[in-house]
């Protein structure tokens, strides 16, 4: 049986617009968990 763990991301600010950081964590995280 796998060991399992967690993937988490940061909560985005909702006062600042979004930047190519945010983008790139959550791309990173869902390839991570993905494969």
């Amino acid at each position: 049986m796998p060991k399992t763990f967690f993937i988490t991301t940061a909560i985005d600010y909702t006062n600042s617009p979004p930047h190519i950081g945010h983008a790139y964590e959550k791309v990173l995280a869902d390839v991570i968990a993905r494969y």
